[in-house]
């Protein structure tokens, strides 16, 4: 079998972490993810805004596909709490 190109290892890298996440991440979470793939040799030398921008998107397709997934482990939804009722004075 033939060695993953940096381009498949970026992918690889890209699907796992959105699987990782659940489709959710922060800012911490995203910096992480850059300095993960700094060393594929993808980017060249240094990530540029330009691809910042193009791997945001890339992560965002993941995770929209991520989410329609019916496979995808979702949060359960929040329980709707019944409302209260009045205490009735006894007669």
């Amino acid at each position: 079998m033939a060695a993953k190109t940096p381009l498949e290892k970026l992918f690889d890298l890209s699907g796992r972490f959105i699987v990782a996440q659940k489709g959710d991440w922060n800012h911490s979470d995203w910096e992480r993810f850059l300095e993960g793939i700094a060393g594929l040799g993808v980017t060249g030398d240094s990530i540029t805004d330009e691809d910042k921008r193009n791997l945001g998107n890339m992560l965002e397709a993941g995770k929209h596909f991520y989410n329609r997934s019916p496979a995808a482990t979702k949060r359960p939804a929040a329980r709707k709490r019944a409302p209260r009722t009045a205490a009735r004075p006894e007669s």
